[in-house]
């Protein structure tokens, strides 16, 4: 397994400052993620990181263009489809969260690689918090 992390969000603190930070295992390198990603992003004819949920301030569903090409690709369930909720727009797909936007990643890896595997690696740590936020003035050019 390889040990990858990410951020979701805005880890550099330019914007808004709030971010998630993932420590995650998978059966493939990063360069193979990176390399199916593309050939998916390709395939579909649309890039996925680029085009959803790139600004601060965005509506956290997807227009009904973009749900009726994730649902021919299999990356969101028809289930997930907003059909009768009048008070939404209707036949667009909403996310729910981060998982929803990490399913969806997953699942376009999985147009390339289908045996991909991104599951949370437990790195058992305990917060030494005395040390949060210390030597601040350490950054200041």
């Amino acid at each position: 397994m390889h040990n990858i992390t990410f951020s979701l969000g805005d880890p550099c603190g330019d914007g808004h400052g709030h971010y998630s930070e993932y420590h995650m295992e998978s059966n493939y390198s990063v360069k193979d993620i990176q390399g199916a990603y593309e050939t998916a992003c390709t395939m579909i004819g649309f890039d996925f990181t680029e085009m959803i949920m790139n600004e601060y301030a965005c509506d956290w569903f997807l227009d009904q263009d973009t749900t009726n090409l994730f649902l021919k690709y299999n990356l969101i369930d028809e289930s997930e489809v907003n059909r009768n909720d009048e008070n939404y727009p209707l036949n667009c797909f909403y996310f729910d969260g981060l998982d929803d936007y990490l399913n969806i990643f997953c699942r376009l890896i999985r147009l390339i690689l289908p045996d991909f595997i991104l599951r949370t690696r437990d790195l058992n740590e305990e917060r030494l918090s005395i040390l949060d936020g210390a030597a601040y003035g350490l950054f200041y050019d």
